[in-house]
């Protein structure tokens, strides 16, 4: 493999030279900014070898880097070796660039890069920082000519999702649209961002495995609406719910023309953090141009009554696939060749469940050592072997028509030393203190994140990733505008507000590089809280925390008090639909320290 990476990379060398390019500049995302491209999206990997779902490639004619951030720190290091490609973690993507560039270029020399996989502000950012360099930047596509048998993209399939599910009717989600746009002064308003658009029509496709979304734009106007879409992914019954809904369907690629016919000066209103650079650019021809967050952001982040009661029944049945893993890890580890095989036998006990579509992301399944690389994901060949000791870090989640799920437990299959228990205490001790938190309305998420990070900092510890993400109603597991992060104090494009009916993970950990890692997580719901004016948290995932992880001494009576409340909440939920024996464990497992 490291061999073809040299050998693509000289490829895409060639085509550069034939373009008169001096750089490349590379990531793996489509033309709306997704998590999860589809394969004929993914030049990053291509090209790289890297596997995070987060990554950006820049090289010269002579050299390369890869740049990420602290998630993929020691993935990235080891899935580069060999290739020739520098790796840099963490700070700024847009001064990294620079510092990689000014290192490597002089003025006047040419990056290129495809305009389409970048938002528009991404590319002002990176114009910005290039600017003073004196290099040009140049919408090219050289790294599509040197990709050898790129995948194509694949027909997709999208269906309507019912009202049982969505609860509520596409035709009042646009009727509250277009309110929203009569008061920002839009006459047209153009999404890019595939989740907005499942969420609007309430359709769900296959785009990827991780996302059940269409690829799709869309453009609502006062009287009418149009769908850019393969109209060969739509099933009848979408077809005719649209129809009834007067949202005409287009081709997917006739969105960069469409704009051509609208008389010069409409007011449209768009998100320069979600239109990539290219299709802002055939806006902004015909339109005067409203930068604001989509509307549909904040709607889709507040679930309705009907989504609640369905999520809370999709955390029950999510609940008892992994505790019935658990339980097996714990009785049967022999069952469990390696790593791997817990990935498989925990989707098959995903699958037994009502409504379950698909996963909501790749399961981390992740043994001793590997477990302090923070998105490992095992694979089919090299899988490491489970052995009768230590911690396994297994993070995971799944699509339901009922809701979207993500769980973190890290378990331990045999002895423990005392720095992993009182660890992973520290770790339980931060996600207590998070989960209960009260708050006052209107504050923003970062101002949580000291919650779960307080007990490790004490100590000299932290973590390199957010603290917590929004999730989506059977759409993507991550999604603004709710998060719980240092990162998004300067940096999000939205309030960062957290208010009732939005889910919000909360997923604190430890990592030590070569022995060991540590995340628990839950999703908490945002709701009003019994003293006037504050919020607080309801915890929706529901499995037992590893009784035999637990140092008590380090608990306070209140957070002992908590872990009881929640661990009782837990076995009356899940005991009921386990066997008699999987729930005689929980009961144990689940007793009052």
């Amino acid at each position: 493999m490291k061999t073809a990476i040299k050998e693509r990379l000289d490829a895409l060398r060639a085509a550069m030279r034939n373009e008169g390019l001096n750089a490349y500049y590379i990531t793996n995302s489509d033309y709306h900014g997704s998590e999860y491209s589809a394969a004929h999206f993914c030049a990053l990997r291509y090209f790289s070898g890297f596997t995070g779902s987060f990554g950006i490639l820049v090289l010269t004619l002579e050299e390369a880097m890869l740049y990420t951030d602290g998630r993929y720190l020691l993935q990235a290091e080891a899935e580069l070796e060999g290739t020739g490609i520098s790796h840099i973690s963490m700070g700024s993507r847009e001064q990294a660039v620079k510092s990689f560039l000014l290192e490597h270029l002089s003025a006047g020399d040419r990056l290129g890069l495809d305009c389409r996989t970048l938002s528009c502000s991404e590319y002002e950012a990176l114009f910005d920082a290039l600017r003073e360099l004196g290099l040009k930047l140049k919408c090219s596509k050289a790294a599509y000519s040197a990709w050898q048998a790129r995948p194509l993209l694949k027909t997709e399939h999208a269906f309507l999702l019912d009202k049982s599910y969505s609860g509520k009717p596409a035709s009042e989600k646009l009727f509250d649209l277009r309110k929203e746009m009569k008061l920002l002064g839009a006459k047209v308003h153009v999404i890019a961002s595939l989740s907005d658009i499942a969420w609007l029509f309430n359709l769900r496709g296959d785009y990827t495995q991780y996302s059940p979304v269409l690829l799709s734009y869309a453009v609502i106007e006062e009287c009418a609406a149009y769908l850019f879409a393969d109209a060969k992914a739509l099933e009848p019954s979408l077809l005719y719910a649209l129809k009834e809904l007067k949202v005409e369907v287009l081709p997917y690629g006739a969105i960069y023309s469409f704009f051509s016919s609208y008389q010069k000066g409409a007011r449209a209103l768009l998100s320069r953090h979600s239109i990539n650079c290219e299709l802002m650019r055939a806006v902004e021809k015909s339109c005067e141009i409203i930068d604001a967050p989509n509307p549909t952001i904040y709607q889709k982040a507040k679930k309705n009554p009907i989504e609640l009661k369905n999520l809370r029944k999709a955390h029950i049945n999510d609940g008892i696939a992994l505790t019935n893993l658990i339980f097996s890890l714990k009785k049967e580890l022999h069952l469990f060749k390696d790593e791997y095989s817990v990935s498989l036998r925990l989707e098959q006990l995903r699958k037994e469940q009502e409504g379950f579509v698909s996963p909501s992301f790749a399961t981390i399944a992740a043994y001793g050592e590997n477990a302090a690389i923070v998105h490992y994901q095992p694979q089919a060949e090299g899988s490491k072997a489970l052995l009768g000791e230590g911690f396994l870090l297994l993070d995971s989640g799944g699509h339901y028509y009922l809701g979207t799920t993500d769980i973190t437990r890290t378990i331990s299959l045999g002895a423990l030393s005392d720095e992993q228990r009182h660890l992973y205490t520290l770790v339980l001790k931060g996600l207590l203190r998070l989960s209960f938190a009260r708050f006052p309305k209107g504050t923003k998420g970062y101002a949580l994140d000291a919650f779960a990070r307080s007990a490790l900092w004490n100590e000299g510890l932290d973590y390199d990733h957010g603290t917590g993400h929004g999730v989506g109603y059977f759409l993507n597991v991550h999604e603004p505008p709710n998060s719980i992060s240092r990162s998004h104090l300067q940096s999000s494009a939205y309030t960062g507000i957290l208010e009732p009916a939005m889910v919000t993970s909360c997923e604190p950990g430890v990592y030590i590089k070569g022995s060991f890692g540590i995340r628990l997580e839950n999703l908490l719901l945002c709701k009003e809280s019994a003293h006037d004016g504050f919020l607080e948290f309801e915890t929706l995932s529901l499995a037992p925390f590893d009784h035999e992880a637990i140092d008590a001494s380090l608990l306070c009576k209140d957070e002992r008090a908590l872990l009881n409340s929640y661990h009782r909440r837990v076995y009356e939920a899940l005991a009921p639909h386990l066997s008699e024996a999987c729930a005689a464990w929980l009961l144990e497992e689940t007793k009052a320290l």
